[in-house]
């Protein structure tokens, strides 16, 4: 397991090895169910907790609440501004980019595929995480 944002303690973000086995979600793959359950388990990450994209190789990304399903169909990215929300996405050969906005403490998760970073998912993620984002009020 590889760690990421060890100097911000309140986050975990975590990618699997190739040790710990295949994690993609398929329905009918048991051995796949068994290797997520192990490998959240080890981090202690409940499986009511975890929210899973749906990956269609696009530029789709959801903002993800308490009532989200427990995997977002048609969908490369994630986005929440909740506590204790395990945001995750499966990649094999794509690149996982994660976003973390420490003042309101907002984070995302995408799989960035060809056909995602040129159709734009990264501006499309950077555009929904500033939707989320509360304007102070002594703003001007």
């Amino acid at each position: 397991m590889i760690k990421f944002f060890k100097n911000i303690p309140k986050i975990l973000a975590v990618m699997s090895e190739r040790k710990d086995g295949s994690m993609k979600l398929l329905k009918d793959s048991d051995l796949n169910l068994a290797n997520r359950k192990r490998f959240f388990g080890e981090i202690g990450i409940s499986k009511k907790k975890i929210i899973s994209t749906g990956i269609i190789h696009g530029t789709n990304v959801k903002i993800i609440d308490s009532t989200s399903p427990e995997i977002v169909p048609k969908t490369d990215g994630l986005i929440t501004k909740y506590k204790n929300i395990f945001l995750c996405i499966t990649i094999a050969d794509c690149i996982p980019v994660y976003f973390f906005e420490p003042e309101q403490k907002i984070i995302a998760i995408i799989h960035c595929g060809w056909r995602g970073i040129v159709g734009g998912i990264i501006k499309n993620t950077i555009e929904k995480i500033q939707s989320l984002m509360e304007i102070p009020k002594n703003y001007k």
